[in-house]
């Protein structure tokens, strides 16, 4: 068997890129293999250019035909739906998820190459093994080799590894493998093992029906997949296969009402707190050094920090929050911790109201915390955050040659302000500087931990400033934190970020622009809102050749 199941591999392992790339896989048959594509894997600080205009790609608002490597994160969930939730699943890394513009979801970065290929088989082959343990009954009560049987475990196996019905062709080569085993628990290991290596299982389709008109409407089942991937980072629960199979999936009214479903479950907690994590840059907090000579950021604190983000952004999502209330919301979510940090009162959803903490996602611990130095403030570093994460403006590399660590200009006398004042008039610098460090001042009371602070060393905190070249040709003044976040939840630039930075999160690669004005032109700016236009735009329903 196992010399059988290694041949089958070379043949099942065919999808290696999307439709249109080089050495991708033949749309009309994913089976057939393609060669690695030449794919150059941006960095983490890729162009903003690059990851956030439209795409190249984007053909009468849609983009081309394509197959999609589910992430790490979706192929685990995957397993423990099939599964029935069990976590005794055998784990392992098996797929790699590179890092692109904060998020682990490119589709261009996620291709299964050589190493992956034999990751995926030996984790296949041990899935299998524990299954048929104990999981045959998921799928079939019967245990012989008749075509009854088969034919029961294949459609019931088959249908929900690959998220649709079977094919006759399909069908008829699992049956052709399962013969050829003595036993039926020998049959179901074969094909349980060679169903989870095939592109059906491992990637998402987004090949699209008929051609009409120049353009190919995704089939119920990829529009299925492609909104539970989306909303619950893993394959359609039993009510949207159900919806998809009984022909409930066709209008832009039906995406709506499953959407709305599926953002009422638990399962959309995690996508949401990965979205708002990812997009603020907050989530590798947990590994940020710190200085713990006066405070110590403990593993607890910063795991509320990034708790509160996601609760709190959760929450706007779910309720009809909107857009402004990102930066403006006079409240937000605590814990124990948090609260005595934070010198508020209560637990759970807690005004700020009269409190030192400034409003929205720009007062919360984990983007003071994560966005500044491990023993003082970084204008910087926050004022990178919001030319980039929430005004999609491209900032150029520092010169060669200069000096970028900033740790050292924190530990003088005086205020923050004052020394980077200081250090941006070297010339080199100056360019870069007067762009973010008038933003970043804003931020200035409240230190490297998150903590609100009156003074800095004795000396009064100076939080003037100004956003400076917004598109619309403005500057914006600025005095203090609260300013700031006015300033943003008011600027249409700033929806139009967000909105770019959702629809790249979205589908893994940058929203087409009908797209993002779609999102961007929502009424009231409701979050929820945002991801109706989304799910009924061509992009998200539509292919072309």
């Amino acid at each position: 068997m196992r010399r059988g199941l290694a041949a089958l591999t070379c043949v099942l392992l065919a999808c290696s890129g999307t439709i249109g790339a080089a050495g991708g896989s033949d749309p009309d048959n994913p089976h057939r293999p393609g060669e690695d594509p030449d794919v150059e894997i941006p960095e983490g600080g890729a162009s903003l250019h690059r990851l956030l205009e439209p795409s190249e790609r984007c053909e009468d608002d849609t983009m081309p035909r394509a197959v999609r490597r589910l992430t790490g994160r979706q192929y685990r969930n995957s397993l423990l739906a099939l599964f029935g939730g069990d976590a005794s699943l055998p784990d392992g890394d098996v797929l790699d998820d590179p890092v692109v513009h904060g998020f682990s979801v490119d589709a261009d970065a996620a291709v299964v190459r050589d190493l992956g290929a034999q990751r995926l088989m030996q984790h296949a082959e041990r899935v299998a093994t524990w299954a048929v343990e104990s999981k045959l009954a998921l799928f079939t009560t019967c245990r012989d080799l008749s075509e009854a049987c088969r034919t029961s475990f294949l459609d019931a196996f088959g249908s929900a590894a690959f998220r649709a019905p079977l094919t006759d062709a399909q069908r008829t080569a699992y049956d052709g493998l399962m013969r050829e085993e003595a036993t039926f628990e020998a049959g179901a290991e074969v094909v349980i093992t060679a169903m989870l290596q095939s592109p059906y299982f491992v990637y998402r389709h987004e090949l699209g029906g008929e051609r009409r008109s120049g353009r190919r409407a995704l089939t119920a089942f990829e529009r299925a997949s492609a909104l539970s991937y989306l909303v619950t980072e893993g394959p359609p629960d039993e009510a949207l296969h159900a919806a998809a199979l009984e022909g409930r999936l066709e209008t832009e009214e039906d995406m709506v009402r499953e959407l709305d479903r599926l953002l009422d479950t638990p399962a959309a907690d995690e996508m949401l707190a990965h979205f708002v994590h990812g997009w603020l840059e907050v989530d590798d907090l947990p590994g940020k050094v710190k200085d713990d000579t006066g405070f110590v950021l403990t593993p607890e604190l910063r795991a509320s920090m990034l708790d509160e983000t996601a609760r709190f952004y959760t929450d706007l999502v779910r309720n009809e929050g909107t857009f402004d209330e990102l930066f403006s919301a006079r409240h937000t979510m605590v814990d124990t911790r948090l609260r005595e940090l934070y010198g508020l009162t209560g637990e759970g959803q807690v005004s700020i109201e009269g409190s030192r903490r400034g409003p929205g996602v720009l007062g919360q611990g984990a983007v003071l915390a994560r966005h500044a130095l491990a023993s003082s403030s970084s204008p910087v570093s926050r004022g990178k955050l919001i030319r980039e994460r929430v005004l999609c403006q491209e900032l150029p590399d520092p010169p060669p040659g200069v000096n970028t660590d900033l740790e050292g200009v924190g530990a003088a006398v005086g205020t923050t302000r004052e020394r980077y004042n200081e250090h941006s008039r070297n010339e080199a610098c100056s360019g870069c500087h007067r762009l973010m460090d008038p933003i970043g001042f804003a931020f200035e009371h409240y230190d490297a931990y998150g903590r609100w602070r009156d003074d800095e060393n004795g000396f009064a905190i100076d939080t003037s400033g100004q956003i400076e070249g917004l598109p619309d040709g403005t500057n914006v003044p600025l005095d203090g934190l609260e300013t700031l976040a006015d300033a943003l939840a008011n600027d249409p630039s700033a929806r139009d970020c967000y909105a770019r930075h959702f629809a790249y999160f979205a589908q893994g690669t940058p929203g087409c622009g009908a797209t993002v004005r779609a999102m961007a032109d929502t009424p009231e700016g409701s979050l929820r809102g945002m991801l109706r236009s989304l799910v009924t735009t061509r992009q998200f329903l539509e292919r072309v050749d």
